[in-house]
């Protein structure tokens, strides 16, 4: 399970949520330092990716991946009755 993982790093907490037997999972403030110091990096490189284009061809981009992203789900959910998550 994924979140055990993430669990073992120190990255997440798991907790039980009550709500038909799922978990519930946050973000451990140990993450969130590390997340806090990568946004001036991430800032910059998206400045520096997105520069050269106009508001209305991200605006374009945003909604060509979103569409690819559904048939490529759709596509995936065929292909397995779990989706992206076949174990």
């Amino acid at each position: 399970m994924q979140s055990k993982i993430l669990e073992q790093k120190g990255f997440v907490h798991c907790s039980e949520s009550g709500e038909r037997g799922g978990i519930k999972i946050s973000l451990t403030d140990k993450i969130r330092k590390e997340l806090l110091d990568l946004l001036p990096s991430r800032e910059k490189l998206n400045d520096f990716i997105f520069a050269q284009f106009a508001p209305q061809d991200l605006e374009q981009l945003a909604k060509t991946v979103g569409s690819l992203k559904k048939k490529l789900e759709t596509v995936l959910s065929s292909l397995s009755p779990r989706g992206l998550n076949p174990e």
